[in-house]
């Protein structure tokens, strides 16, 4: 999916600032086993399980701001 986006989509922070999202940030390469998606979706949470990620300028440098993508609430831990 995401070769077809551009690496630099719209997108907005928390706070409601219009900016751009990395898509290769967003978008992982498919995993081989559900253990590997397991640990490629660990990889990705905070502490609060919680993944977010970095909201940019349009030159794709620029920090702007942050944006929620989602929260596991749930669900068995990864070892």
């Amino acid at each position: 999916m995401a070769q077809n986006l551009p690496d630099l989509t719209p997108g907005e922070t928390d706070e409601g600032e219009k900016g751009f999202i990395r898509a290769s940030e967003i978008f992982l390469p498919d995993p081989k086993t559900p253990q590997e998606a397991a640990h490629q979706t660990a990889s990705q949470l905070n502490d609060k399980g919680e993944w977010i990620e970095t909201v940019y300028e349009a030159d794709g440098k620029t920090p702007i701001g942050h944006s929620l993508i989602v929260t596991v609430t749930q669900g068995e831990s990864v070892d």
